[in-house]
């Protein structure tokens, strides 16, 4: 039903879907590129963090953006507090807002969008003064997103902050708000917007500039995301993810190290503010059991790296023969070992199958290359190995060579097997 709060928290989370993967999606293409929203923040501001559930934003409209601004899929979180300054009844909704909004922009940036189109330009004014106060927790907002040029202000019956004060305000236009803004009085200079005993510098006495966001401009920390596919190649829908670090160093403090999640319906996870590093990925698809990658992915800082998961549980299956086993006589000539099989593999397929030779005298051999598999599932090989006839006389058993063929699927899934070629002692049997 409609009021069922499970129901509810299900939309919530496909509006945060949506919010992360264009938030990712948008950063992928370009790194500096400053993503924001205007936000609904209707009625009333909470003034409790418990209070934000009864905030219409987060039950009538499902934008959890607290929660996105904690996250980060935002860079700038511009609440619409379209509120009338002229208003007793009103008036404190913005301070509630606006004390929120500073209060709750995390690692991210927030702007008040401020509604000149329900306040005279003395309103207005009043307003942004506020808004560039610190919070009571001493947090500040970055600026002031006006709406609109179109209708920059509106005519107010008996305007309390007129001066004098209670005198009917006409609308003045967009000129008229801009002289108040950056000088606190009309163009002609003959009406006053402020006071000038109280506020003897206008709002905008200065060239504003855009503030720095520091998470663009010296990134400490990158981004990851990607979509996950079950063995049969089907989307994971609301798959529980966590994207772990492997390695155990100290992190810096605005980023983070581990992230748990959800897929949305067409399979996709991300995360936001990784710290620099190698990560591995683990998938938990509804009624199943955990899969963890055995591939890792690097994650850079100031970039989203891509990473789509298969869930592939199963290493490929190797098998091989090696011609000859034994080189006869021990004469010192280089021999072509040729080492043939095939490797297969149901789910991924194949990526590598490469070879290893160890030597009972621990000399060192030449390289052997390897051979790309092309995520088929089925890979022959066939490869010729130098091997030297020789072997110490005082060895009896004579000189062992292994040969390891390891194959590796798309999953880096990896399995092993291997094969001994003799340089015997003599020919006995």
């Amino acid at each position: 039903t409609q009021n069922d709060p499970l129901w509810s928290q299900w939309r919530r989370d496909q509006v945060t879907n949506v919010v992360r993967r264009v938030y990712l999606n948008a950063v992928a293409i370009r790194p500096q590129i400053k993503l924001s929203a205007a936000l609904i923040a209707f009625g009333g501001g909470p003034t409790t963090e418990a209070s934000w559930s009864s905030a219409e934003a987060y039950w009538r409209v499902y934008q959890d953006w607290r929660a996105w601004t904690e996250e980060g899929i935002l860079d700038v979180a511009a609440p619409m507090i379209y509120k009338a300054e002229h208003s007793s009844t009103i008036r404190p909704q913005w301070d509630q807002w606006s004390e929120w909004t500073k209060n709750h922009a995390y690692n991210r940036s927030t702007m008040m969008g401020q509604g000149a189109f329900v306040n005279a330009i003395e309103g207005t004014l009043r307003q942004v003064r506020r808004a560039f106060t610190p919070s009571s927790a001493g947090h500040f907002t970055s600026g002031v997103i006006f709406f609109s040029m179109a209708t920059p202000d509106v005519a107010v019956t008996a305007n309390p902050f007129s001066i004098p004060p209670n005198q009917s305000t006409p609308a003045r236009g967009f000129f008229e708000l801009a002289s108040g803004l950056t000088t606190g009085r009309s163009r002609d200079g003959t009406r006053l917007y402020e006071d000038p005993s109280a506020n003897p510098v206008p709002v905008f006495a200065d060239e504003a500039f855009v503030p720095d966001m520091p998470w663009k401009s010296i990134p400490a920390a990158g981004h990851l995301m990607g979509f996950v596919r079950d063995e049969a190649g089907r989307v994971v829908d609301a798959g529980s993810v966590s994207i772990a670090r492997v390695e155990e160093d100290e992190a810096p403090e605005t980023t983070r190290t581990n992230i748990a999640g959800v897929t949305d319906g067409g399979g996709f996870y991300g995360g936001v503010d990784l710290a620099s590093g190698h990560y591995q990925v683990t998938v938990t698809p509804v009624g199943q059991p955990a899969y963890t990658t055995a591939c890792t992915t690097a994650v850079t800082a100031g970039r989203v790296t891509s990473f789509d998961v298969t869930i592939d549980r199963d290493a490929p299956t190797v098998t091989l023969s090696a011609s000859p086993r034994e080189l006869w006589p021990p004469d010192h000539q280089v021999v072509d070992v040729v080492v043939s099989g095939a490797a297969v593999d149901g789910g991924t397929g194949i990526d590598t199958v490469s070879f290893r030779v160890l030597d009972e005298y621990s000399r060192v051999q030449p390289e052997v290359g390897s051979v790309a598999g092309g995520g088929l599932g089925r890979v022959d090989f066939a490869e010729a190995i130098p091997l030297e006839a020789a072997r110490d006389g005082s060895d009896r058993d004579g000189r062992t060579y292994v040969i390891e063929v390891t194959a590796t699927d798309r999953a880096c899934n990896a399995r092993t097997a291997s094969i001994s070629v003799l340089v015997p002692h003599d020919q006995r049997r």
